[in-house]
């Protein structure tokens, strides 16, 4: 329209003289400027319809992206509460595979066990019929949670990962079955999709019945295998991986034969294959489950020591050669060949063996000659037993770390190596340098400076606050057995060291005086727990760390101990002082069921040392397997 405007423009200021020569030409350039003007006219209808229809479709998305934003919200809502009530679950987050705990598990070096992990992954992912469980055995230190580490990492990455639950002794809520049926269903919630919604509205009506009640039958099939029946036959293999089975200690021979029959009658009764990994060493109350005729159809197992020697062995000096480089960098002396095949021998295809002595070595490099002569001093025979060669790689470690000029520096140094070892080898749950201070009375400086000598056999986190762990089970049974630790500085003494624990949890809770009734200090002390604000940081600030195991485990290492006069004095006087305030404690702390396995642990102690003891009239009706 401009253009047309200007053109018209252009024959109005001509001078009329001109207009009248070139009246012709202006007659067709009107014509062509209405001609122009109709053309302009018609776009703009157009040009307005489209602009509209354009405005509708562009609001009829906005209303869309409005919509999308509502379900978005929607589901996030949803998502949340799904967590919420997946939270309420008693579950272990320290269970999963991942965590910190099981870092020093996360060994595997690529190019070893190529057959058995094939042979494990084929089970785990073909969609062709095949055995529910796979069972690992082996003996101590062959590598069975390196290999149950290294397929929940890869199942995990390919999305076929369920759950993972390892157990581990002395770890208080990891070597019992209360938590592994909730543990693997929180588990499985948030790692399928598809089975997420089922176990939620699952979990919502079992959590109506009281979790901390149920037995493991009720677990199972509540929060499992009830939710996931209805999922597809056709769904892709899914994998729970359970290791260190032989680490669950508490009521093994009970608990442990009952876990696994349920697991087997439980993935039976599924549509689709939710197969099960078990790790075990070979144990008599496990072995006994797995020779069963229930077990031999639905199973498949793998004892690690039918591993070819030669191939344990090339497995073995490859892993030691992978690691030899850094050690030779900073002592010349290592890049002896020999060496490598010498302790490949000695290993005897103990992979805990290998991964000790390099531990040991990039420790302390610069004492490489005396450690290898250590090791090597007497020629391997054919007939010596596995354990044999790990027991010496622990005494050679000890004893390179705790020299006799170190012992003998300070009068507190035999004392505190004792007291530390004692709580690694004895505790019922790992505990902190700083728990270490308020339970069993050793300075943190004194904890920090055994754990630090110690690091190639005991893990450690570097912060006061962080738990210790000794590298591998088989560590504190070798503290404990006068047979196999020949050492007496490092040999752990069962029967003095649970009295010495039994008698400092006593002590803390006869003597604490912030362990009292209405522990937690509140106006109305009959309240229900559920509606105390912050009420878990009101029950961590005032059952501090080492008040919470004394509370769950005393009468565990009072069992574990025989009659002493001091011991019978501190028991009479918290049963006539403390039971109330202990059951008030232990109810705060969610562990009111360890009361009953407690009292009946103690009434037997009693009754054996001839001691009357005055809640038995308590106890008289109840069972160490009450729930």
């Amino acid at each position: 329209l401009n253009n047309l405007n200007r053109r018209a423009q252009a024959i109005k200021h001509h001078h009329w003289f001109i207009r009248s020569l070139r009246i012709e030409q202006n007659a067709i350039i009107l014509r062509d400027i209405r001609t122009g003007i109709d053309e302009a006219r018609d776009n703009f209808g157009v040009s307005c319809l489209i602009r509209i229809e354009q405005g509708i479709i562009s609001n009829q998305a906005g209303i869309d992206n409005v919509g999308r934003q509502v379900a978005d919200v929607q589901t996030g809502i949803g998502g949340i509460n799904a967590m919420e009530i997946l939270n309420k679950l008693p579950h272990r987050d320290s269970a999963e595979f991942s965590s910190f705990i099981n870092e020093a598990k996360n060994g595997y070096l690529q190019g070893t066990r190529i057959g058995l992990i094939a042979d494990l992954e084929n089970w785990a992912t073909s969609d062709t019929q095949q055995p529910q469980l796979f069972i690992l055995s082996g003996g101590a230190g062959t590598g069975k949670s390196t290999i149950a580490y290294e397929m929940a990492r890869r199942l995990e990455t390919q999305g076929r990962l369920g759950a993972s639950f390892f157990f581990v002794r002395g770890d208080a809520d990891l070597s019992t079955t209360n938590f592994v049926f909730p543990t693997i269903a929180y588990q499985l919630a948030r790692s399928q999709p598809d089975f997420a919604p089922r176990i939620v509205d699952a979990c919502r009506m079992h959590l109506t019945r009281g979790p901390d009640q149920q037995n493991m039958e009720r677990q199972l099939y509540d929060l499992i295998v009830n939710p996931l029946k209805s999922i597809s036959k056709q769904h892709h293999p899914v994998v729970i991986i359970i290791d260190a089975v032989d680490e669950c200690t508490e009521f093994a021979l009970e608990r442990v034969p009952r876990m696994l029959h349920l697991l087997l009658k439980g993935v039976r009764d599924l549509p689709f294959p939710l197969r099960i990994l078990l790790t075990t060493r070979p144990e008599l109350h496990i072995e006994t489950v797995f020779s069963s005729v229930d077990f031999a159809d639905a199973a498949k197992p793998f004892r690690l020591e039918e591993i070819p020697r030669s191939q344990a062995d090339r497995d073995i000096k490859f892993f030691l050669k992978e690691n030899w480089t850094a050690i030779s960098s900073v002592n010349p002396k290592a890049a002896n060949p020999e060496i490598i095949e010498q302790l490949t021998r000695r290993a005897e295809g103990l992979f805990i063996y290998a991964t000790t002595v390099i531990r040991i070595l990039r420790e302390d490099p610069y004492h490489f000659r005396t450690i290898i002569d250590a090791l090597l001093s007497d020629a391997p025979t054919e007939t010596a037993v596995g354990l044999a060669e790990l027991d010496k790689i622990y005494a050679v470690a000890l004893e390179k770390a705790f020299p006799t000029e170190f012992l003998d520096r300070r009068v507190s140094n035999r004392t505190s190596l004792q007291a530390v070892f004692g709580a690694i080898a004895l505790l019922r749950d790992h505990v902190s340098p700083s728990t270490m201070r308020f339970l069993l009375e050793v300075p943190i400086s004194d904890t920090r400076s055994i754990i630090a000598r110690a690091a190639s056999v005991i893990v450690y986190n570097a912060q006061d606050s962080d738990a210790m762990r000794p590298l591998h089970a088989s560590f504190p049974q070798f503290l404990i057995d006068e047979n196999r630790c020949r050492n007496m500085t490092f040999y752990v003494n069962p029967g003095i060291h649970h009295g010495r624990i039994a008698g400092a949890c006593l002590n803390l809770l006869n003597s604490n005086r912030g362990f009292c009734r209405n522990i937690l200090g509140l106006e109305d002390p009959i309240v229900s727990k559920g509606t105390i604000v912050g009420y878990q940081a009101r029950v961590q600030h005032s059952i501090p760390a080492h008040i919470q195991y004394a509370c769950k485990h005393w009468a565990t290492h009072l069992d574990g101990v025989s009659y002493s006069p001091a011991l019978s004095s501190q028991v009479t006087m918290f049963c006539q002082t403390k039971l109330l305030v202990w059951l008030e404690a232990l109810s705060l702390l969610n562990e009111l069921s360890i009361a009953v396995r407690a009292l009946n642990d103690v009434r037997k102690w009693c009754h054996v040392c001839s001691i009357y003891f005055a809640p038995c009239t308590v106890t008289d009706d109840l069972h160490p397997d009450s729930q």
